[in-house]
């Protein structure tokens, strides 16, 4: 196979294993190209040019190479050095696919001869030939949707965001920590009114409780005491929400949010608060009043 297809295959099989950061996908494609360094004329061959002519001499093409021991060993000293993990599962992606090849592979070099084939020949695939351009662009195609699956929390939330279901969304937002996340969908309210809209997810009530903000009228929305989700998928963003405690009068330059009597309550901008308390907000902008003491240290705990 080429090594395009090699590469595209490794994702696939990668997000199948759950392999989600940049870093290990990385090291994953470096593995799936990585054995035909023993061939001259192949991309990691001449890259490697001085390294692949005399292991083309010494080995040929797809042997020791492409076994599987090989690979099996670098995979297994994954668990002193990680990328070595990624990297031999890698390289068992590669020599899987050229079992796919019309020539095969001994793929338990140096403990036997054995030439080992996928498929009758007819399924077989000639490297560079139209079929494996082919093969290329599926496994593209399913890499690409492997990645966004994985980026959106996996199958579960793919799934999710299909039927737009409130359950999954929930059980997705509960898993954030300290995320600001949005909820999206159609929302009915206890007096029958159905409205369609986007809100921010303050915090956690209880089990499948959530209290959601209403930026248009200023006005915190308690899940499912005020309103259900007839339809509902999470917006997770990059951003995290601010935390500190405060002690004393306050001034706050920016709406804010604290948790009360089993409640998220809401702190208006340019409101004044006293006493002692947990506050969480997009962006802290508070002022000491005369008088207060303020703590900006961060919450580490702060129930959601």
């Amino acid at each position: 196979m080429i090594a395009p297809t090699h590469i595209a295959y490794s994702v696939v099989f990668g997000t199948i294993l759950g392999v989600g950061t940049s870093h290990e996908l990385i090291y994953l494609i470096i593995g799936s190209i990585l054995p035909d360094i023993d061939h001259p004329r192949a991309f990691m061959g001449r890259l490697f040019f001085f390294i692949s002519i005399p292991l083309h001499k010494k080995y040929s093409h797809r042997k020791e190479i492409h076994g599987y021991p090989l690979w099996g060993i670098i995979t297994a000293l994954g668990y002193f050095y990680t990328p070595l993990l990624y990297i031999g599962i890698g390289g068992i992606s590669h020599i899987y696919l050229d079992c796919h090849n019309v020539s095969g592979v001994a793929a338990l070099r140096p403990f036997s001869d054995k030439i080992f084939v996928n498929f009758k020949y007819d399924w077989r695939v000639l490297s560079g030939s139209s079929k494996d351009i082919l093969l290329f662009i599926l496994f593209a195609g399913l890499a690409f949707t492997g990645l966004y699956v994985n980026k959106i929390g996996g199958v579960s939330a793919a799934i999710g965001d299909l039927i737009e279901s409130y359950d999954i969304a929930y059980e997705r937002y509960i898993k954030q920590e300290q995320k600001i996340c949005y909820i999206e969908g159609q929302l009915r309210f206890v007096d029958g009114k159905t409205v369609f809209g986007t809100w921010l997810i303050v915090g956690k009530e209880g089990d499948k409780d959530i209290a959601i903000w209403n930026s248009e009228n200023e006005k915190i929305i308690h899940i499912p005491k005020e309103a259900l989700f007839l339809k509902a998928k999470l917006n997770i963003s990059d951003k995290q929400w601010e935390t500190s405690l405060i002690d004393g009068a306050v001034l706050f330059k920016k709406d804010a949010f604290y948790f009360k009597d089993s409640k998220w309550k809401h702190i208006k901008k340019d409101g004044v608060m006293t006493g002692k308390m947990n506050i969480i907000a997009q962006k802290i902008d508070i002022e000491r009043q005369s008088g207060s003491k303020i703590d900006f240290d961060l919450i580490e705990s702060l129930i959601r």
